[in-house]
């Protein structure tokens, strides 16, 4: 005979031997019972505060009595996370980009991330996390920093972008080789590309400029 009292204890069993705020779905724990019976012990879990759903098919393992910390790293590690237990690509966009990069100080409570992956919403505390499904080529260049400067560049609009905004963000690829920021802007459209070329040319210049001239 079927046993839900036991399947519910060997899943809670399983559940209790992850890693605090871990991820999984009900497809991990399809080896210990019937799909429904499975749901059904997660619902119970998540009433004990034991596990919390955050999306169609995606938990998160909680401490006994606790909740989520939800706080803007806590929602970028989330983020990572879906990412990561699905084998998607996500990248940083919107305020949350401007943000990242130090362009703006402005914590937005609607955190975007340009994904190859599945469309996703997500309300967690009194953030939002949006998964927006793009395509391959516009979640390039690989250097987060560059990737970063595009999309302030997108966000801003290159109409409002003035010489002191291309030297902050200037600034902020000071590792980075002007001749790769050059070579990219063939990629993008002329607007985006007249913007890189002036943050490449002023890169050269603070590269030309000694470090210690830079700390004064």
């Amino acid at each position: 005979m079927y046993n839900k009292s036991s399947l519910h204890n060997r899943l809670e069993q399983a559940i209790a031997i992850l890693p605090d705020e871990s991820l999984f779905s009900p497809f991990d724990f399809w080896n210990l019972g019937r799909s429904t019976a499975i749901l059904m012990a997660l619902s119970r879990l998540t009433a004990k505060n034991l596990v919390l759903r955050i999306a169609k098919g995606l938990y998160i393992k909680t401490k006994q009595g606790a909740t989520i910390t939800q706080d803007i790293n806590s929602v970028e590690r989330l983020a990572y996370a879906i990412a990561d237990k699905e084998g998607v690509q996500i990248r940083p966009t919107g305020d949350y980009a401007l943000l990242k990069l130090g362009i703006s100080e402005n914590i937005p409570r609607t955190i975007v991330f340009l994904t190859n992956g599945t469309r996703r919403r997500i309300k967690t505390g009194s953030f939002t996390l949006i998964f927006k499904t793009t395509t391959k080529k516009k979640l390039i260049p690989e250097n987060e920093t560059v990737f970063l400067t595009i999309q302030a560049i997108n966000i801003l609009g290159t109409s409002i972008l003035n010489q002191a905004t291309i030297e902050i963000l200037a600034s902020r690829l000071i590792d980075v080789s002007p001749s790769s920021i050059q070579e990219f802007a063939h990629q993008v459209p002329q607007p985006t590309k007249r913007i890189l070329v002036k943050i490449a040319a002023q890169l050269e210049h603070l590269q030309s400029i000694p470090i210690k001239a830079l700390e004064s």
